[in-house]
């Protein structure tokens, strides 16, 4: 999205900002709030292309360990 609709990643980024500006901080929440798993603001965000988090739908253990 940042590269190809600039339009769109300039509202996301905003929409990210105002998360941490908003009501939930006020609310008693303990952590702030970002839109990336990184916990970075999106203007921070360092966008490789390759996502290595572990993908939990597609590493299912069939069940074999009794979980």
């Amino acid at each position: 999205m940042r590269d190809t609709r600039p339009d769109e990643w300039a509202d996301a980024v905003t929409a990210d900002r105002e998360l941490r500006a908003s009501a939930y901080v006020t609310a008693g929440l303990r952590a702030l709030c970002y839109m990336h798993p990184d916990r970075v603001p999106l203007n921070q965000v360092v966008l490789t292309g390759v996502d290595e988090r572990l993908d939990l739908f597609d590493n299912e253990c069939e069940g074999l360990c009794g979980v």
